[in-house]
């Protein structure tokens, strides 16, 4: 093994996956996780940072 801690590891992967667990997170980042939510949320900031900025911000987003 890479690491000389798997224990440490297991009790760690453990610790935050099953003791630290919000209801409200299982609801909400399968939602923020999705990609039908990023576009809908980058296309109207990009329509408002072009009409703030000018066009030139367009080229950012689109490198962003």
């Amino acid at each position: 093994m890479f690491f000389l801690t798997p224990t440490l590891d297991l009790h760690l992967l453990l610790l935050i996956n099953q003791e630290w667990r919000l209801a409200l997170f299982d609801v909400i980042m399968p939602l923020l996780s999705s990609r039908a939510l990023l576009f809908f949320l980058l296309i109207p900031a990009l329509g408002y940072a072009v009409f703030r900025h000018g066009k030139r911000q367009f080229l950012y987003f689109f490198i962003l």
